[in-house]
């Protein structure tokens, strides 16, 4: 395990979707320390392991960070509520799968109002992936 000691500084710490959260990065904390850019090589690998996580049904979030050089504005937010500061300059730390089962009662439930008539929809806020695993 590897860990990042920062001196005197302030680090924001984010997490979220992993489709959302690594258009945010531009840089790529490896296992050996490294921080590297992120290419559209990078860009592509990380994606892909998060498809290949959400076609496990896994749910998908990013853990990336930002150090602060202290003059960041820290109270003006955009159209989707979200400070400046945390829609760039992120660098990845980990992206994680978090299984999340559905519960023993939801296929009977869906089978029953199907039987009645009524037309099933899912709402989800899951990546897409995820959400036709589950939906299967």
């Amino acid at each position: 395990m590897s860990t990042v000691t920062f001196t005197d500084k302030h680090v924001l710490y984010v997490k979220g979707a992993s489709e959302i959260i690594i258009d945010c990065c531009d840089k790529f904390h490896t296992f050996s320390d490294e921080i590297i850019p992120i290419d559209e090589a990078l860009h592509a690998q990380l994606n892909g392991v998060v498809d290949t996580m959400a076609r496990q049904a896994l749910r998908c979030l990013c853990l990336a960070y930002k150090v602060l050089d202290g003059d960041e504005d820290l109270e003006t937010k955009n159209e989707n509520n979200i400070y400046d500061v945390e829609s760039q300059g992120l660098t990845v730390l980990a992206i994680v799968g978090i299984m999340d089962t559905l519960r023993k009662e939801v296929p009977p439930a869906i089978k029953k109002c199907r039987g009645a008539g009524v037309r099933v929809i899912m709402v989800t806020g899951d990546n897409i992936i995820t959400a036709e695993v589950l939906a299967r």
